[in-house]
């Protein structure tokens, strides 16, 4: 038995064990009146700038939850493993062509430092183009690495300026990171995919994107 067989069966052997009960005395011993913010009020409004989902969680979601309350104390090994071999099938990819995050905070912040230190260790400058406005944290983790954060403004449609963005990538002596978030954070448009594709197929060398979608 590998390690990851040993960790889907020790998992469900345990969490049907030891887990349920526990969970059955927990959800009857919460308050009736226990506060549970479910819908926007005046008080928590839905927050369009965190591009919050107005429909909420599906039924499906939720229960995909409460399925994996049971073995909750576990580590997740053999499940992201899984999850990661059908991600990648999915999109004709390798297993190791795929990462998973908690959030993309936490993988912008691994693909900008990956960037930059390999622009360190060939000795070349790196620089961040983002549009202006946008999610603002592949510039917030670029910034303490010393790298360049060049801000291009939305044009009149609050669209990507592409053209604008390109041209300073081409014109840079170095590596350049292009951040993209679509649809964009907190003006809500979208760039179609067929365009956002044949943009970063004609990018310059050295290039880089992050796209958050």
């Amino acid at each position: 038995m590998d390690r990851r067989t040993l960790l889907k069966s020790s998992g469900a052997i345990l969490g049907g064990l030891t887990l349920s009960g526990l969970i059955n005395r927990a959800q009857a011993a919460t308050p009736a009146n226990a506060a549970v913010i479910s819908f926007p009020t005046e008080k928590n409004p839905l927050l369009l700038n965190f591009n919050e989902n107005s429909l909420g969680m599906s039924a499906q979601a939720k229960q995909a939850v409460v399925d994996c309350l049971p073995t909750a104390f576990r580590y997740p090994d053999a499940a992201r493993a899984e999850l990661i071999e059908q991600i990648a099938a999915h999109f004709g990819l390798k297993s190791e062509n795929i990462t998973l995050g908690n959030g993309s905070s936490e993988t912008i912040q691994a693909a900008v430092q990956a960037i930059v230190l390999q622009a360190q260790q060939q000795q070349k400058k790196v620089q961040v183009i983002v549009p202006d406005p946008t999610f603002n944290y592949a510039e917030l983790y670029a910034k303490p690495l010393g790298a360049e954060i060049v801000k291009v403004p939305l044009n009149a449609k609050l669209e990507f300026d592409l053209a604008t963005m390109q041209a300073k990538a081409a014109a840079f002596a170095g590596k350049s990171i292009v951040y993209l978030c679509n649809p964009n954070n907190p003006t809500a448009t979208i760039t179609p995919a067929a365009t956002m594709d044949s943009w970063i197929k004609s990018a310059p060398a050295d290039t880089f994107f992050i796209v958050d979608e």
